[in-house]
């Protein structure tokens, strides 16, 4: 078991899944079907399996499917519930999540996107860090402009060719939003970021990753049923 200061999670579950409804109808994208057991189950193994102890699951849209499955628990993990009781957006979600964390520092993690990593690589000393991966063409994703482990800045998507991108992993201090009036709602990456930046640091930490896979569109979904096949849970 990896040994960190880490031990406690925010994870992102509260979107709508607009793209994924065709397939997965009625109900919250991270409680998508797969192989059998939620796409939720396999990224709370993957936490398990870094050492985290503790995670606030950030729910918004159907959220009584994802308290009523979980309850105040899953295997050793000890689950609290931020609910949305509408859209707050990414920063909002995690604004609203931060109440309940305990931990001076957390890991924050989109609920679409399973990223497989070693805790130990992301740790660091850094108030914000994001976690990155490169991929052959960011066109998808859009990337992110680094200068000696420092984000300089999001590029939008639309770009072509290898670069880094945003694996939707953070690592961030309690108080990361303490000096910013940020309100109720707004995009954590497109709004507070870039002010953020303006007097801040924010670490880039790039890893490798062996799956990289958002389950966001029906091809990603269908990849997803035959590669999670392989894991190890």
């Amino acid at each position: 078991m990896p040994k960190t200061d880490i031990t406690e999670a925010i994870l992102l579950v509260g979107g709508l899944g607009t793209r994924l409804k065709s397939v997965v109808a009625e109900k919250p994208k991270a409680m998508a079907d797969i192989n059998g057991k939620p796409f939720l189950e396999y990224l709370l193994d993957s936490l398990i399996k870094n050492g985290i102890e503790r995670v606030v699951l950030a729910v918004g849209y159907k959220h009584a499917m994802i308290t009523e499955h979980f309850k105040d628990g899953y295997k050793n993990l000890d689950i609290d519930f931020a609910i949305e009781k509408e859209p707050l957006g990414t920063g909002g979600a995690i604004v609203n999540a931060l109440k309940k964390a305990k931990a001076p520092r957390v890991l924050i993690l989109n609920g679409d996107v399973l990223c497989t990593f070693n805790i130990e690589e992301l740790c660091s000393k850094a108030k914000l860090q994001i976690t990155a991966i490169e991929v052959p063409d960011v066109s998808r994703y859009g990337s992110l402009q680094v200068r000696d482990d420092n984000l300089i800045s999001f590029k939008e998507k639309g770009e072509t060719g290898k670069g880094l991108i945003n694996a939707g992993i953070y690592l961030a201090d309690k108080d990361v939003f303490a000096d910013y009036n940020v309100g109720d709602k707004f995009s954590f990456e497109l709004d507070f970021m870039p002010s953020y930046l303006k007097n801040n640091e924010v670490k880039i930490k790039a890893i490798d990753c062996d799956i990289f896979i958002d389950i966001g569109t029906p091809e990603d979904y269908s990849k997803a049923q035959k590669l999670f096949k392989t894991l190890d849970t």
